[in-house]
């Protein structure tokens, strides 16, 4: 191969690959590397539901694997026997979650008379055999609440002004139609965390079922940065452990949630 012929085949080669999304680059880096030894921990998701219905809050509990255990496909991380306890700051109030008996609810944790009361702190503490006890504390958002006389839908145009408010971090609006499901509604979401307005219209395009009803859920601190949290499957790159608990790893938050049915 003569000169030129290897300049131009490198050339088109590294125009290549800067067209691909193949990484070129390592992600950001933490400032400190810190070496530990692996410690099976638990790795939980929970989540307090303030919307008047008892049940339906729940914690999911799994405990660490290893990378051998996590691509041999083998091993099930659920744990069923752990010991899940509940704490309402505002009452003192003391409630056990227990293992859930539903088919393909394996590893769920639930609780048939909470029903969370809005603005109160509530912690978690979840202990399974020789695991570390793992904690975490959350803050119940207050139910959505928007603008009286601001909801109208007409002329294929949903709209009303919802209220911000400062402990409900995130918002996620779901229009849905009585044919269709949470799953394929029409979803907005709204940054929280402050006082004040926000519009929020939905247009539909003629052929289309109108919605029927308006899900509005106000996310706490931790349900928002946890969700919101990024992710990547390039290797070496770093990205900061989004748990919002001590002593494992996961989330617990919680959220509101208000309904608004149309004409």
């Amino acid at each position: 191969m003569n000169r030129s012929l290897k300049i131009s085949t490198l050339f088109l080669l590294s125009i290549y690959l800067w067209t691909c999304v193949l990484p070129t680059e390592p992600g950001p880096m933490p400032k400190d590397l810190i070496e530990t030894e692996y410690i099976e921990s638990l790795n939980v998701f929970g989540i307090l539901r303030a919307d008047g219905t008892p049940g339906s809050s729940f914690v999911h509990v799994q405990r660490t694997m290893t990378t051998e255990e996590i691509y041999s496909f083998e091993t099930d991380p659920g744990v069923y026997d752990a010991r899940v306890m509940i704490y309402d700051s505002t009452d003192q109030a003391e409630y056990r979650f227990e293992h859930s008996t539903i088919p393909g609810q394996e590893g769920y944790y639930r609780n048939q008379s909470l029903i969370p009361h809005p603005r109160s702190h509530y912690s978690v503490s979840i202990e399974a055999d020789s695991l570390p006890t793992l904690s975490g504390t959350t803050l119940i958002p207050p139910a959505p609440q928007i603008k009286d006389g601001s909801l109208n839908q007409s002329d294929g145009e949903t709209h009303f002004t919802l209220l911000l408010d400062p402990d409900s971090y995130q918002y996620e609006i779901h229009f849905l139609t009585l044919s269709g499901g949470l799953e394929n509604s029409s979803l907005q979401t709204i940054a929280g965390n402050i006082a004040g307005e926000q519009t929020v219209s939905h247009r539909w395009v003629d052929g289309e079922e109108a919605p029927a009803m308006v899900v509005i859920i106000a996310q706490d601190l931790n349900l928002t940065r946890y969700r919101n949290a990024s992710s990547s499957i390039i290797p070496n790159t770093y990205h900061e452990d989004p748990s919002t608990v001590t002593g494992g790893f996961g989330c617990f938050g919680s959220l509101a949630v208000t309904i608004l049915e149309l004409d």
